[in-house]
């Protein structure tokens, strides 16, 4: 069971402002070579941008410890026809999988890795600027 909380679904427009500028600001990163930080404000890019997505939704976004656990509740949206929800939650799933990299671990994060992640973010904000109009 995913662990959320009742918001009112016009604040979904907050989550998205506040996706767009952890986007911004991981493009600023990336030009600048720096990978950590383009990836982690990438991962929060798409944190926010799921959240948008649920709120408006689904009046509700994620409290969780996890964040694997957003994944169970995006996939209670009702989506275009043709839309491909794996897609997009494999978008958002791969950059996940870069959080504790990012923020935590010894290893650093590459250029590949980087660029690979602001490539999810992007087309997972932009679907969920889509799906929120």
């Amino acid at each position: 069971m995913v662990n959320t909380r009742a918001v009112t679904p016009s604040l979904h427009q907050n989550y998205l402002q506040k996706a767009q500028e952890c986007f911004a600001s991981a493009q600023d990163a990336f030009a600048k070579n720096h990978w950590n930080s383009c990836v982690i404000n990438a991962v929060y890019s798409g944190i926010s941008a799921e959240y948008a997505l649920t709120v408006f939704h689904l009046s509700q976004r994620c409290i969780g410890e996890r964040h694997n656990e957003v994944l169970q509740l995006i996939r209670q949206i009702k989506v275009l026809p043709g839309m491909d929800l794996n897609k997009k939650i494999q978008q958002l799933s791969s950059l996940l999988g870069l959080k504790n990299q990012a923020e935590y671990e010894e290893k650093l994060i590459t250029s590949n890795e980087a660029d690979l992640a602001l490539k999810h973010a992007e087309r997972f904000l932009d679907w969920a600027k889509e799906l929120t109009r």
